[in-house]
């Protein structure tokens, strides 16, 4: 049977790696490359979130274009055909 409680919760700002038993110079090199990760994840939200949006309208835009582009290929064709 898999137990299932509660036994410990790590407090916030607690270096997680410490206690799980890693000695002190490896828990605070674990616990400064985690937050360096972190960090780097938050900035490339925060791009996303600016390039995103960019993106979204570069291909709607590129979409209308394109049925643009389709409706007067079918107008031309119309045309050669009565002509």
């Amino acid at each position: 049977m898999i137990d299932t409680k509660i036994n410990h919760i790590t407090k916030s700002g607690a270096n997680i790696f410490s206690e799980l038993g890693f000695d002190a110079d490896d828990a605070e090199h674990l616990q400064n490359e985690l937050q360096q990760k972190i960090q780097n994840e938050k900035e490339y939200q925060g791009k996303l979130k600016i390039i995103a949006p960019k993106v979204i309208r570069f291909k709607q835009r590129s979409i209308q274009i394109r049925q643009q582009l389709a409706q007067m290929r079918q107008l031309m064709m119309q045309r050669q055909q009565v002509a």
